[in-house]
């Protein structure tokens, strides 16, 4: 299951949609607070976390550390963001907005198998 997270709702659903495509399950999220339910929610049935770096609630890094918290210390994070490179080790893959959707869809594919 790959979770993603997102302020923007136009490219949450374009990611969703897009993710949906590697045969997995999706869910998503517009807050940190939001995500972190789903984390609960699903503990241990995630392969990836999408999240963008500036989030409400909390920013990308520290959600981040609380989803390999919860889900594993060596399952992948993709950040993106327009404003600024999370800390090194926030998470596997950068993408600096704006990107191409099929950039993520690429880097989940290489990151999940």
């Amino acid at each position: 299951m790959i979770l993603v997270v997102h302020r923007s709702a136009p490219l949450r659903r374009l990611l969703v949609a897009s993710l949906a495509e590697l045969d997995r399950s999706v869910v998503a999220a517009s807050t940190a607070e939001q995500a972190l339910e789903l984390i609960k929610r699903h503990e241990g049935h995630f392969s990836l976390l999408v999240t963008g770096n500036i989030l409400p609630g909390m920013d990308g890094p520290e959600l981040a550390l609380r989803f390999r918290q919860c889900c594993g210390p060596v399952v992948p994070v993709i950040m993106t963001s327009a404003y600024e490179r999370p800390p090194d080790g926030a998470c596997d893959v950068f993408i600096r907005e704006p990107f191409e959707v099929a950039d993520v869809v690429r880097a989940a594919r290489r990151l999940t198998g």
